[in-house]
């Protein structure tokens, strides 16, 4: 079944996966799978009844139950090693405990079912009906079954589970009863995507069981268990990417192939859209605002068309992602392949086709797809005819050498997303400036990504696999620090006369400052990657402290040679010099920044991260939701700049983790939050008691009510911090997590 090359690979791999302790092997699987049958297999699940039934299944809450087995449990006795089926929301199960309201609930997130405990009971019951008849159907399967068998399976699995054959949650259930016979990839889109890698093709009914064909007959060519399998193709296929078409044409019908290769990027037209789209966040009001730009700049067009624009453009910006395929084609001519390798940038040096993504083309052989697809569109997801996707993946891996097995290839593929923001504006710049409200982590991730990135430059390891020694070494030599203030200046960033003792006398001499040292000691070793964190930038006089350097920033200039006018000695930036920026909003909008610098610099802007927050509560006061509301109360009483006042997320962190304790909320909210308010309100206490109520604003005293804090009375506080806003208590450490419908088919799939 497999390509002999492909074959090879995937043996290696095992081999080396085996090596690294990342396999189990199949008296480990089975002792995992022996247990979990122990407590949740059919014969178990058929000697309970009633609530007993009831909560043995669905009680998530209980680390004994099994939802919390397939969707939680990660330890020594069960390692999280099956496959995922994390995501969505408790719904996934067809049925929930709501803890808060002590009742249980089915149906969706716009129309949710509160059932009394019979009629959850009777759901539970005809939910055990139809796993038992799934399990006799997958237990009457032959070990040699062949793929007509597994797709009759599936016919006779959406026949008598009807409610359950589409659940992830029911696909892991009987994947850890039969591991020798259905997989433990749970969706579906994972299934389809890693037998396309490995150049397989799916079957065309593309449900959860049928597909389990192919991986069973792989690990059986491959001698292994089909968890090993899928284990290894996760480390070398990773989660499902796409493929995108990209015209190459004008309207004109002029060719940008060659400007595409030799700059080493994809680009569209639409330059009537004359703007940089960064501004476009993934959501729907960016979507809508593209829409209107798009009718401005095509009045002749019909709102059919405009529609179709607006969304090409749209995935271009936002729906093709980092390490997806592109395929560069003039109708069904393919012109060459490469793998996105930055986000979008706007181009405005050019005078067409500026909206643009890195790209790293690793073919440029032309042929023709015998069955294209998207031929009238410019930006099209490949997907209706997965033979297309195989015939790519053939020019991509059976035309050259295989890669080489490289664990820090790896692990520069898995940075954190800030991160790999971060290398991917400074691989293509040279510089880049982190900037947002106050809180938002600005400092803090430009500190790691330098330590990051010099880490894996430096050493090819991960900055936490470093020893102390080496973490200091690169902190001392490879990532420097300073911060911009009013009176910071040229003489400490390139060079000034510093006074000296020469023996009985006080002499001036040249002395190097921070940004010449770190350039000398980049020059001297070319090989390794130096990192300077400018804190604060806007706080500095731009062009008084970089000078004429500003000019040598841009990356087409590094290594080009200046005389320094005070020392008279040559001077270059190495293009192993990467300078991390970063801005408090609250302070200056970057619309205000010295020209020249904004076009020097790539700009990534951190807001408040809710995330870090969630499922932490003060009381019963969630975190995340809280801040929300008081962002929300900001932006809607300061004003036009009330998005870049916001309060940050590490406002309610103490050393790296979100507060839990009243005391030390209570002192956040009255010693870092309140002050600041009344900075960004210049003490209009109508204003801010608009944002915090009326039972910490006094407006007719103009003040405070710092009594509130000072009796420390908790109810009283948590009452007035919550200002009659149930929006305050959107979660509830009490209450089921799930509030967002599940979408099984979006669910992620691999915690390996």
């Amino acid at each position: 079944m497999l390509d002999s090359k492909i074959k090879k690979d995937l043996e290696a791999r095992l081999s080396r996966l085996a090596e690294q302790g990342k396999i189990y092997n199949q008296v480990q699987l089975n002792q995992y799978y022996s247990l979990f049958r122990l407590n949740f297999g059919i014969e178990k699940l058929l000697q309970l009844n009633g609530q007993e039934l009831l909560y043995k299944i669905h009680n998530i809450s209980d680390p004994t139950s099994m939802d919390y087995w397939l969707e939680y449990k990660d330890d020594v006795e069960f390692p999280a090693h099956f496959g995922s089926i994390a995501g969505g929301s408790a719904l996934k199960y067809g049925i929930y405990l709501n803890k808060k309201k002590n009742s249980w609930f089915r149906g969706s997130s716009q129309n949710q079912i509160e059932l009394t405990l019979e009629e959850a009971i009777e759901y539970v019951t005809k939910q055990r009906e139809q796993l038992v008849k799934g399990y006799e159907e997958i237990d009457r399967l032959s070990l040699s079954a062949t793929l007509q068998d597994y797709k009759d399976l599936q016919l006779k699995l959406n026949k008598v589970m009807p409610d359950l054959v589409n659940l992830a949650f029911v696909h892991k259930y009987f994947s850890l009863l039969f591991p020798e016979k259905i997989d433990d990839y749970h969706n579906s889109d994972y299934h389809k995507y890693h037998l396309l890698k490995i150049l397989v093709l799916p079957d065309a009914d593309n449900g959860k069981y049928n597909n389990a064909y192919y991986y069973k007959k792989i690990a059986e060519e491959l001698s292994t268990s089909m968890n090993s399998l899928t284990t290894v193709l996760n480390n070398r296929d990773g989660k499902p990417q796409n493929y995108w078409r990209i015209g190459t044409t004008t309207g004109d019908g002029e060719d940008r192939w060659n400007m595409m290769k030799e700059n080493k990027v994809v680009a569209i037209g639409w330059d009537k859209i004359n703007q940089d789209l960064s501004f476009l966040e993934d959501n729907k009001d960016s979507k809508e605002k593209l829409r209107q730009i798009m009718s401005t700049a095509h009045p002749d067009q019909t709102p059919q068309m405009i529609g179709k624009y607006t969304q090409q453009v749209f995935d271009f910006v936002h729906g093709i992602k980092k390490n997806d395929t592109i395929i560069a084609m003039h109708g069904k001519r393919v012109r060459g392949i490469g793998k996105v390798s930055d986000i979008y940038f706007y181009e405005e040096k050019v005078q067409d086709f500026r909206h643009r993504r890195l790209v790293d083309w690793i073919n440029s052989d032309e042929w023709e797809l015998d069955d294209p697809e998207g031929l009238r569109t410019t930006v099209h997801c490949f997907g209706k005819k997965p033979l297309n996707i195989i015939e790519i993946e053939k020019q991509i891996q059976l035309d050259r050498e295989p890669e080489k097995i490289n664990d820090n290839y790896n692990q520069e593929n898995n940075l954190n997303p800030t991160i790999e923001r971060i290398k991917s504006v400074l691989e293509r710049k040279g510089q880049v400036l982190l900037y947002g409200p106050p809180g938002t982590g600005k400092t803090y991730w430009a500190r790691k990504a330098a330590n990051e990135l010099a880490a894996l430059k430096n050493y090819n390891k991960v900055f936490n696999d470093l020893s102390d020694e080496d973490q200091n070494e690169l902190r001392r030599l490879n990532v420097s620090f300073c911060s911009f203030h009013p009176v910071y200046g040229y003489e400490d960033f390139i060079e000034a006369y510093r006074p000296i003792k020469n023996q009985s006398n006080i002499i001036f001499d040249i002395r190097p400052g921070i940004f010449k040292e770190l350039c000398r000691h980049a020059s001297d070793q070319p090989a390794k990657s130096f990192y300077l964190i400018i804190d604060e930038i806007n706080r500095g006089d731009i062009p008084r402290i970089f000078g004429e350097l500003i000019t040598l920033l841009e990356s087409d200039k590094r290594d080009l040679p200046i005389i320094l006018p005070l020392s008279g000695t040559e001077f270059k930036i190495p293009k192993n010099i990467y300078l991390i920026g970063t801005m408090n909003t609250a302070d200056r909008s970057i619309a205000l920044l010295d020209t020249a610098l904004r076009r020097r610099f790539g700009f990534i802007e951190l807001m408040p991260d809710y995330s870090i927050l969630e499922n932490t509560f003060v009381d019963n006061i969630s975190l995340s939701a809280w801040l929300k509301v008081l962002n929300k109360r900001i932006r809607q009483n300061i004003g036009q700049n009330g998005r870049n006042l916001q309060i940050g997320h590490s406002y309610l962190l103490l050393k790296g983790k979100p507060v839990s304790e009243p005391d030390d909320f209570i002192k956040i909210i009255r010693e870092d939050i309140i002050p600041l308010l009344e900075e960004y309100t210049y003490e209009d206490y109508d204003l801010l008691q608009k944002i915090l109520g009326p039972n910490i604003v006094d407006t007719e005293a103009q003040e405070i009510h710092n009594e509130l804090f000072e009796n420390e009375n908790w109810d009283e506080i948590k009452q007035s911090l919550l200002f009659d806003d149930p929006d305050m208590l959107l979660e509830s450490k009490d209450a089921d997590v799930s509030i967002v419908e599940a979408d099984e088919e979006n669910t992620d799939s691999e915690d390996k």
